[in-house]
């Protein structure tokens, strides 16, 4: 069955970055008001950004659980998404840079404070223009 709701970012990954090795990446969304709010992530895996985010997308739409021990699991980024696909907005996901494994940590956090990313769960509810 297609399903009019998938998530379909539109997909940037700048010269000199790869999804082969292990880095960051970034959500953004834009609303109605035209803000943009924006998740911040690290990945080991080209799956995480590319794949399970879609997934965890559909299982909300198609009203399934996220796992069978924590059914009501999706973080709050996977809501904001289905709710953008849903609605038909602009979505983007960025790999933003490679990081050796070792500083995966660090640099996210980095990350998530300089790019003002307030769907990590550490901002305020109101949106982050870009």
């Amino acid at each position: 069955m297609a399903r009019e709701y998938r998530l379909n970012p539109k997909v940037e990954i700048p010269e000199g970055v790869t999804l082969d090795k292990p880095g960051i990446y970034e959500w953004a969304i834009t609303y109605p008001d035209g803000s943009i709010r924006r998740y911040v992530g690290k990945y080991t895996r080209r799956s995480r950004p590319m794949r399970e985010y879609r997934a965890n997308v559909e299982r909300i739409l198609d009203k399934r659980p996220y796992r069978k021990a924590s059914p009501e699991g999706f973080r709050q980024v996977h809501r904001e998404l289905a709710t953008a696909a849903s609605e038909g907005r602009m979505v983007v996901l960025t790999i933003l840079e490679n990081v050796l494994p070792e500083d995966l940590n660090r640099r996210e956090q980095a990350l998530i404070r300089e790019r003002g990313a307030t769907l990590n769960g550490s901002g305020t509810a109101s949106a982050a223009t870009s």
